[in-house]
């Protein structure tokens, strides 16, 4: 089915493993995106997160060990945001198929990169419905599908899941009412952007851009590897994070900052998050030579600040639930 994004399709997808009557728990790494856990909210659903290992991944058998027979889905990352890396969902799935429990993989990012690895280079991991055991998969196509904003797809394994994620309803005096989404009234732009950029990109044209990708991102991993940082776990994609012993993470993101540069910074642990786009080819070369420049002033200032986190721009205070909240009544009240 098509939604307007990724947290949609997580939560129409939790809402089909709530109402088949498989439990009301989800288990996922802490990794896992927050939509999950907004869904749960939400949902009236029960999160039980488990950590991951200095790889960004999390143990197999701790990962099985927290599902039960209240375990309405095990929900993995395909890859991550945090750190890039792709969960072990083909051991997960198998696994907790044996187990009765449904796998959901998150492939919001990997959903259209993943399949076209073998052009940079590298295998394509495992991760969709083709693995046993995975009963559900949610992939954007307005993120490396390169559509407009507004577009993710849902697919289920199960046609018991996906009848089950529907909302129906028969007892209003107007007629029968039938959604598959969370939202009613929807434009339709962006599903026919997305239809439009898969059909003129095609497979070769996904593959050429996969390479470009991470030609980009591998030459940013070693432009940093020169100033010893160390990129986190093994991520297959152009999505990952660098950490560094010395340097104070905030104070290179605000030189960064100073040169024109909006860094995501991450705290756990402090390091740099980068997001690599066709586009960033073109200012590679710029990047590298301003990085260079802002590891000196990181190091001659290291209390300087900057950087951003994902999904809201709050700069300085504590990233805390009260100032999140006032910052979205800032954000979102009419002004006169």
């Amino acid at each position: 089915m098509f939604t307007t994004g990724g947290t949609e399709s997580i939560m129409v997808a939790m809402k089909g493993y709530r109402d088949t009557g498989r439990g009301r728990r989800l288990v996922m790494p802490v990794t896992a995106h927050p939509g999950f856990w907004k869904a749960a909210d939400y949902l009236g659903l029960e999160l039980t997160l488990v950590p991951v290992d200095a790889d960004g991944l999390p143990d197999v058998a701790e990962l099985l060990d927290a599902a039960g027979p209240d375990t309405a889905a095990i929900c993995l990352s395909a890859p991550c945001f945090p750190y890039g890396v792709v969960d072990p969902i083909a051991e997960v799935a198998e696994q907790a198929a044996a187990r009765g429990i449904g796998v959901h993989v998150d492939a919001a990012m990997g959903g259209l990169f993943l399949p076209f690895l073998d052009a940079a280079g590298a295998p394509p991991p495992q991760f969709g419905l083709d693995v046993p055991g995975v009963t559900s998969v949610s992939v954007d196509l307005h993120k490396y599908g390169y559509g407009a904003k507004g577009a993710s797809v849902l697919l289920f394994a199960e046609p018991e899941l996906r009848h089950a994620s529907y909302y129906v309803s028969t007892g209003w005096p107007g007629g029968a009412y039938a959604a598959s989404g969370v939202v009613g009234t929807r434009p339709v732009g962006a599903a026919a952007a997305a239809w439009t950029a898969m059909r003129a990109l095609g497979w070769s044209g996904y593959a050429e851009l996969v390479a470009q990708v991470m030609g980009t991102a591998r030459a940013i991993q070693a432009g940093l590897a020169e100033h010893g940082f160390q990129v986190l776990g093994d991520p297959p994609m152009g999505v990952f994070a660098a950490a560094h012993p010395e340097i104070s993470v905030p104070a290179l993101a605000g030189a960064m900052g100073d040169r024109g540069w909006w860094i995501d910074t991450q705290e756990q642990p402090s390091s740099l998050h980068f997001v690599t786009f066709p586009r960033h080819a073109a200012v590679l070369e710029t990047l590298l030579e301003d990085l260079r420049a802002a590891v000196s002033d990181a190091r001659a200032n290291p209390d300087g600040a900057g950087g951003l986190s994902y999904g809201v721009m709050v700069r300085g205070g504590t990233l805390d639930e009260a100032v999140l909240r006032a910052h979205l009544d800032e954000r979102f009240t009419p002004s006169e």
